[in-house]
């Protein structure tokens, strides 16, 4: 099962790598978490995480059929932004409300001006995805543009 998700994470980058030219594309960040531990989460109290998921995230996800799975591709969508830039920021910084959709589609990220005007980011993308042959699996790609 690890190695189905290693291959799909390898493939996803190289994608990043050899999309738009840099003027455009700024960079890329991949990750994949499982949706149990967002259940766990959920099942904690009205406002899981504060210090990660905004009260507009919490509350999406609350509206989805899904709650968990919402919560969980919003966080990789964060950690994928961490791996793009390089370090950790202010989570809540940045919004995700692609909720339950494995569509492959991108979905535009919300960004806080400052934190748009702090990293040089004018637009941010997230694919939303399951992993073939891994239930309860969310993989999240993100392409943040300048």
């Amino acid at each position: 099962m690890l190695l189905i998700v290693v291959a799909i994470v390898v493939a996803e980058m190289i994608r990043c790598v050899s999309g738009p030219p840099m003027s455009v594309h700024h960079s890329c960040g991949v990750d994949c978490e499982s949706t149990s531990r967002f259940e766990a989460l959920l099942a904690g109290g009205p406002h899981p995480l504060p210090s990660v998921f905004t009260a507009r995230e919490v509350a999406f996800a609350g509206s989805r059929p899904d709650p968990a799975r919402a919560l969980c591709a919003s966080f990789c969508a964060k950690e994928a932004i961490a791996k793009a830039l390089g370090g950790l920021f202010d989570f809540t910084s940045c919004e995700l409300f692609a909720g339950a959709a494995d569509d492959g589609a991108p979905h535009e990220l919300e960004l806080a001006d400052a934190f748009r005007r702090e990293h040089g980011i004018t637009s941010a993308t997230a694919t939303v995805r399951g992993v073939d042959g891994v239930p309860g699996e969310i993989l999240v790609v993100v392409h943040l543009y300048a």
